[in-house]
């Protein structure tokens, strides 16, 4: 994981970063300032859709004639999915526009001080219904958590010496699939899934549940 912000952090994986480099060039050529605000507001409107989120060919077609700097479909694809990254970055930091402002131009992202500004603004113009449509949807695919249980229990390990006791704990996820309903009934797929824990991995797993907790309480 490579750093592109300072503090809380926008971060991308390593294999992102030519993408990522390419699509902040095109955001830098773009000028005046005001004509990037104007695409970053239109992309948060997209997200904020009910219906399809993707700019469909004629959408497309019109943004290149708005920004004839970006040459072809391709790239002005790579410039949505940055600015895209950016915000959904910005949802999951749970930033505020100035927040969002100081990582971006406090850090080694490459995206010029006016462009940070525009950013800014658009954040504060439409990202606080942007975090609250995330909130009411399932970003993880159409498989949810329905139940859960656990037991402890204990494991024998024999030695030339002595016999230990180590604990263990079994979790049974029960989920639901939206996409694969059973034939007979109709209903979502059900699917039992059992996962066992040590004493080291249960404390790892909810130290990133605490983590997580404490972003979804960010953005509440």
């Amino acid at each position: 994981m490579i750093k592109m912000c300072v503090g809380c952090g926008i971060n991308f994986r390593n294999d992102d970063v030519k993408r990522f480099s390419t699509a902040v060039a095109l955001m830098n050529t773009i000028d005046p300032p005001q004509l990037f605000f104007k695409l970053l507001n239109h992309i948060l409107l997209k997200k904020l859709s009910s219906e399809n989120q993707s700019f469909s060919s004629l959408e497309k077609e019109r943004l290149l004639e708005t920004f004839p700097m970006i040459k072809n479909d391709k790239l002005l694809v790579l410039l949505i999915d940055g600015c895209s990254y950016v915000f959904e970055q910005a949802l999951y930091n749970a930033l505020n526009p100035e927040k969002l402002f100081q990582e971006l131009t406090e850090s080694q992202s490459g995206i010029s001080e006016t462009h940070a500004q525009a950013f800014q603004e658009a954040w504060r113009v439409k990202g606080r219904e942007y975090m609250n449509t995330a909130k009411e949807h399932t970003l993880g695919g159409p498989v949810v958590l329905e139940n859960f249980d656990w037991r402890l229990q204990m494991q024998i390990s024999e030695s030339d010496l002595s016999k230990m006791k180590i604990p263990n704990v079994l979790f049974e996820f029960t989920t639901l699939d939206y996409q694969n309903k059973n034939t007979e009934t109709m209903k979502p797929k059900e699917e039992n899934i059992v996962v066992e824990f040590t004493k080291e991995e249960l404390y790892g797993f909810f130290t990133k549940l605490e983590a997580i907790q404490n972003q979804l309480d960010k953005i509440s």
